[in-house]
This record gives structure tokens, sequence and C-alpha cells, in this order.
């Protein structure tokens, strides 16, 4: 449900992902992000993130819980909603081509970097996102950098690295709870 309402919205706003049900992904790809070899959101990469920050803002706090503190935004959850969320991974991706410039010292931390890059955007413009915690009360949001270690297509093509040069946001649900004592 979540991931394609999330896909749902973005494309009814004009910015086209795709998801991967079997693994809770909504992926995010460079060329709408991110120049190449850079952590830097391109001011496209910005206005996207926005639009993620909108999508994301009546849809998360009906999976999670919100800080004390927090404001509670107007939402109403839908009805066949069902599931808490363990957590959200911003995972940035690269190729398996060198790093070229001194900037990075290795694809894994430029994919590191473009994680932390979307998230500091996407909790700029939805700072509530730092108060969604899950049922232990642990934070939801999170980054991971996997470089060239996960790809999603072959690295023998120029359609391919550029497939692997993304971000991908996993949402894990949490597992239910047993009802049952042994």
């Amino acid at each position: 449900y979540i991931l394609e309402e999330v896909q749902r919205s973005l494309k009814e706003r004009g910015i086209q992902v795709r998801i991967f049900p079997e693994t809770g992904i909504v992926r995010l790809p460079e060329s709408i992000l991110f120049e190449s070899g850079e952590a830097v959101l391109s001011s496209q990469g910005r206005q996207a993130v926005q639009v993620l920050a909108a999508a994301l803002r009546p849809l998360l706090p009906c999976f999670a819980v919100l800080a004390a503190t927090a404001e509670l935004p107007a939402m109403v959850c839908p009805a066949d909603r069902y599931g808490r969320l363990e957590a959200v991974f911003i995972e940035g991706h690269t190729d398996n081509r060198p790093i070229a410039s001194g900037r990075w010292r290795s694809n894994w931390e430029l994919s590191a970097a473009r994680g932390i890059a979307t998230y500091d955007a996407l909790t700029g413009a939805l700072p509530m996102l730092r108060q969604l915690k899950n049922d232990r009360g642990e934070t939801l949001l999170g980054v991971s950098g996997y470089g060239e270690n996960r790809p999603a297509a072959s690295n023998d093509s120029d359609d391919g690295r550029r497939a692997n040069r993304r971000i991908d946001l996993r949402f894990l649900m949490a597992s239910p709870q047993r009802t049952d004592t042994p």
C-alpha cells in the first residue's frame, strides 16, 4: 500500500519512480537528483525531494508513531491500512566505475553522501519526518550507502551504469507481534 501510494502521488506531480513491492523499494533515478559523481542535489533534485516530502507527509504517520513533541499533521489514515513501519532507509547507490575526482575516496563514500544529502533535503522540506518513530521509539528514518555493491543492472553498458546510480527508499515493515505465548 505505501509504495503504490507514494508512486501514485509522485506521478500526479510529474515524477516517475519505480516500485518493487517484494523488497519494499521506491526507486529514484540519479537523473532527477544528482549530476554524475556529485552528492549535491541539483535544482531538479531539490524540487523532486520536496514533492517526495509532500507525498510522504499524509502517509508515513499512519504507519509510525509521532514523538510526543511533534505537531500532528492534518491527515486521514486509510481504512485499509495495515502494518507498522520498522524503518525507512534512504539508500545511496553508484555504478562500479572508480571515482575520478579527489573529493570521494570510493563509490561507497559517494553513495553514503548522496543518501545523507537526500535525507537532509527531505527532512528540511518536512521536519516532522525526524520525529517519526517505530513502535519501540526508535527513529524511523535512516541512511544507508551501498556504493556499487547492490547493482540494479549490469555495469557493462552506459544504460546499466545509469540505472545503478540511484537513491532507493526502502520501507521495512515491522514483524507482526505474536499473540500466543509458548
